[in-house]
């Protein structure tokens, strides 16, 4: 550890203290069980060495954590539309898109338009925050025209045409050839604090866009679930730590199906929008846009804008990014009074970022603006809360970001965390979630490893084995 690191380590807390940390967090432990290291996703002992409080060695995590297998995100029964080739039919489709945007659907909002309506928010020029979205045009030529066209919902009487907009033209889609390709089911129940997955952490869903014909498009969308509360965080745990006890792909499947049937089915969260326990979606695309820029947007189910609709009745539409300043604040005096005068929660991970200031799509800094690709402030930031820490202020800001955490420059991440497949190709997954990275702060070259695959592994394990207090915090977390 640097010099500035050990001045960090000073803030010393008891065991079982929480410091708050943005997109990925930790604090290491020291012999004398006392918390240390203020540093997101640093789970290291003083000489550099990975410390958890339990025992992680048994923790599958290709199986329990972030699951990639083929065997899953192939499984014939359950990513296709045959039920002859499932031992329980009632398992047919149940991890494709299609099957569960028919979960969120409802009675006052078709399936269709649901889809529909989200595709097409990427080629309007929707404003939302005071901010204007720059239109992703190539979506229509690549996803939603191709599906129109390719065919409709067995047995409906409305056709599809390409260019038609789902409220001047309405269609059924065939979900069965959905162009999406499931890449990986995570378990993020180390995101277990209220109001960010409901106080028992999420689940996610996450698929490729691809081709009508199955060609992988550089683009991703993650469904996020909130886990419902129904379970503790607990016995969410434990259902997840459940699945290593099944040592046959089929009863692996299957065990794995009945649980996230739970967060997925229709009216799993009878209290939100649609009942569903969908809490939000992302995206990571470059493949809408005619320059191939990337770009990260949120969606939520709510009204459309200036009208009121029920609680059963909301769409997926444009929303905030969290804790993620629009692009043009970077280098700002806007940017560098706000690090100033909150820079001890930016280094506790308890800073929120201001509802004015928050972008309504991510993309990576432009270096012609930023040389260092990350967030800048305009002028050398005031040396409180710590002396020399004005570097691990600006890595925390810019870490706790969505093109920070994205970004090769904090995570040694090209775009994508888990990134689009083949058919028969598993994901890769990013450095900073398949193991140790190191990066350097460019601002004051301070050399920093990450470890965010053991950091979730450590609480994982940590909770499951009944510890409902959290190592590490995911409060103001954005992923």
């Amino acid at each position: 550890m640097t010099s500035m690191k050990y001045r960090l380590t000073q803030v010393m807390l008891g065991l079982g203290t929480v410091l708050g940390m943005g997109c990925a967090n930790v604090e290491g432990f020291y012999e004398n069980e006392v918390l240390a290291e203020v540093e997101q996703a640093e789970t290291f002992d003083p000489n550099g060495m990975f410390r958890c409080p339990v025992d992680t060695s048994d923790v599958n995590y290709g199986r329990e954590m972030v699951i990639t297998a083929l065997d899953v995100v192939n499984d014939p029964c359950r990513t296709g539309w045959n039920a002859a080739v499932c031992a329980k039919p009632s398992h047919v489709s149940k991890w494709t898109f299609g099957h569960l945007m028919q979960q969120v659907a409802t009675a006052d909002v078709n399936v269709s338009t649901l889809i529909l309506k989200w595709l097409e928010s990427f080629e309007e020029a929707q404003n939302v925050n005071a901010q204007t979205f720059i239109p992703r045009n190539s979506i229509r030529s690549t996803i939603i025209g191709p599906w129109r066209q390719a065919g409709k919902k067995p047995g409906s009487a409305l056709p599809c045409s390409a260019n038609g907009k789902v409220d001047s033209d309405p269609c059924d889609l065939d979900l069965t050839i959905a162009p999406f390709r499931l890449l990986a089911i995570v378990n993020r129940t180390d995101l277990r604090v209220p109001g960010y997955g409901g106080g028992a952490g999420e689940a996610r869903f996450v698929f490729g866009f691809t081709k009508m014909d199955g060609t992988p498009l550089d683009g991703t969308v993650i469904l996020e679930y909130a886990l419902p509360t129904t379970l503790s965080a607990v016995q969410w745990a434990n259902r997840f730590q459940a699945l290593r006890a099944q040592s046959d792909p089929q009863k692996y499947n299957e065990a794995l199906a009945d649980l996230t049937d739970l967060f997925t089915r229709a009216n799993a969260n009878p209290s939100g929008p649609n009942g569903s326990a969908l809490s939000q979606v992302r995206t990571a695309e470059k493949a809408f846009d005619s320059m191939q820029v990337f770009e990260m947007r949120e969606q939520r189910l709510q009204c459309r804008p200036n009208t009121i609709c029920s609680q059963t009745g909301k769409l997926l539409l444009p929303s905030t990014l969290a804790l993620t300043p629009r692009n043009n604040l970077d280098s700002s005096p806007t940017l560098t009074s706000y690090m100033n005068n909150n820079m001890t929660a930016i280094v506790n991970g308890t800073h929120i970022v201001p509802t004015t200031m928050l972008a309504t799509f991510s993309r990576p800094i432009d270096p012609a603006v930023n040389p260092f690709g990350v967030w800048m402030a305009d002028a050398p930031l005031n040396s409180v809360p710590y002396p020399d820490t004005e570097g691990d202020v600006r890595r925390l800001f810019g870490f706790s970001t969505c093109n920070g955490c994205h970004s090769q420059a904090e995570t040694k991440t090209n775009n994508f965390h888990i990134s689009p497949r083949a058919a028969n190709t598993p994901s890769t997954l990013s450095p900073f979630l398949s193991g140790a990275v190191t990066v350097v702060e460019p601002l004051e070259g301070e050399t920093v490893q990450y470890n965010e695959r053991d950091r979730r592994t450590c609480e994982y394990k940590w909770l499951y084995t009944g510890h409902t207090t959290l190592i590490t915090t995911n409060a103001g977390r954005s992923h």
